[in-house]
């Protein structure tokens, strides 16, 4: 019964493997895109089916959210090359032995396998993992460099998730008017867009030394976007890491 068990679980988690998703931008916006078009013919329902798909359309954020993010985390630790013992919780994983056999696989990548291991994808995890990668406090960090109140992302992403569990576990609906969905949709577009971006763009200039030159070239869009300079975001950058390594040395010590 044991040994069913356990062949039941690495098949799951080979499963888990390759259904982990890659990370396309151009897809996240557009399926942020399409929620919001959505929305717009919210009006044109009953009453019932208004809160129906009102219902619908916080629910697939959440997950669209999510998925994005499972993509996030292991294209960034598959690009930037990040040993995953420095941003997990737990000094080692479970290989199992039917992983074995698929490593050479184009889909078994490091950061897939990690990613598949990881059973929840919540806001405190995600907050626990990025601030590793980065070497900050990632959430406050977002919010300085896109100029937003200081807990935005942490109180968006909460919430979000908050009001998505008593959606699907306790059988509530929302209150919220079309605007505010539309609101929240764009808000975690630019907010999941910018934390993908800004950790790739951290990591080049402070990890692998990028020169300005090759920066420019692949951020200078993004960041002018943004009315953001490379100067500007090593400005806002810089004390945040500064904080966090001291932070760390100090806990090292005790």
């Amino acid at each position: 019964m044991q040994k069913k068990q356990n062949q039941k679980n690495e098949r799951n988690l080979s499963n888990k493997v390759e259904q982990t998703p890659g990370i396309n931008i151009d897809d996240f916006i557009h399926s942020c895109d399409e929620l919001a078009q959505l929305c717009k013919i919210i009006k044109d329902q009953n009453k019932t089916n208004q809160k129906l798909l009102k219902n619908f359309i916080k629910i697939r954020l959440v997950s669209i959210v999510e998925f994005n993010l499972k993509g996030i985390i292991s294209n960034l630790i598959d690009r930037q090359d990040i040993e995953p013992k420095k941003i997990l919780y737990e000094d080692s994983i479970v290989i199992d032995l039917d992983l074995l056999q698929n490593f050479k696989k184009d889909e078994y990548t490091k950061g897939r396998i990690v990613v598949a291991h990881l059973d929840k994808m919540n806001p405190g995890i995600v907050y626990g993992i990025m601030k590793k990668i980065n070497q900050l406090d990632v959430f406050t960090w977002i919010d300085k460099l896109l100029g937003l109140k200081n807990k935005t992302f942490w109180n968006e992403f909460k919430g979000l998730y908050r009001e998505r569990n008593d959606l699907t576990h306790n059988l509530f609906d929302t209150n919220d008017t079309v605007a505010t969905l539309v609101g929240k949709i764009e808000i975690m577009n630019s907010l999941i867009q910018s934390l993908y971006i800004f950790t790739n763009l951290n990591l080049d200039i402070y990890d692998n030394h990028y020169p300005s030159s090759e920066i420019d070239k692949k951020y200078s869009i993004f960041l002018s976007r943004y009315g953001m300079t490379e100067k500007k975001f090593k400005i806002i950058t810089k004390p945040f890491r500064e904080k966090y390594k001291n932070e760390n040395n100090r806990n090292r010590r005790y």
